[in-house]
């Protein structure tokens, strides 16, 4: 086992349990057909409010995430369709979910600003994004700090950015702010403790004139 593999796990595990409140009371807006991007073994799927929800999409390239994943769908009495893609190419048409949702998956993407405009394009107009990342942080020597760690943070932990500007990704694109929060979480290393927490829209279709 590489220092990577077992250091991963530690402070994943950490991350997630300490966002589990955040967590539960995004997931729990989403509405219609939900696509969850990076699905991975399933921690949202026991949050969604399944008399809201009519269809769960997952995406989820890796096989060994998605084993753990279906026995939380299972639990969760979720019916998840898991479909083996990346963000940045969905296999969906336009328009044709009413949620997507992303949880500490874009510091891990290739291209962020691809991944958004994908979900913009498959999300219904009117429709949301409920989104949970650690992002660059607000204190500029913090900043500083995740950057210079990045190469070896991505190294030992699965190709992690600790401190993207999605914030800055997510203003200069075509989603509509609803609810946007950014959170401090306390018990997490400063370098991925910054999150932002939040709800966007994609803006309704004009009215023909």
């Amino acid at each position: 086992m590489s220092f990577g593999d077992f250091l991963f796990p530690l402070v994943n595990d950490l991350a997630l349990r300490k966002a589990t409140p955040y967590r539960a009371r995004l997931i729990a807006k989403a509405r219609g057909t939900v696509l969850e991007l990076g699905a991975g073994s399933g921690l949202n799927f026991s949050h969604y409010d399944r008399a809201q929800i009519e269809r769960v999409v997952g995406i989820e390239p890796d096989d060994t995430m998605w084993a753990r994943g279906e026995e939380r769908a299972r639990k969760a009495g979720l019916d998840v369709e898991r479909i083996d893609a990346f963000g940045e190419d969905l296999p969906l048409d336009d328009a044709s979910v009413d949620t997507a949702v992303s949880t500490f998956v874009m510091c891990s993407v290739r291209d962020p600003e691809a991944v958004l405009a994908e979900l913009h394009r498959v999300v219904r107009p009117g429709g949301r994004l409920l989104i949970m990342e650690h992002v660059r942080h607000e204190k500029r020597w913090m900043a500083s700090c995740q950057q210079l760690v990045t190469p070896v943070w991505k190294r030992c932990l699965g190709g992690c950015h600790p401190g993207r500007p999605l914030q800055d990704a997510l203003e200069a694109s075509e989603w509509e702010p609803v609810d946007v929060d950014f959170v401090d979480l306390p018990g997490l290393p400063s370098i991925v403790s910054f999150h932002l927490v939040g709800e966007y829209r994609r803006a309704s279709s004009p009215e023909p004139s």
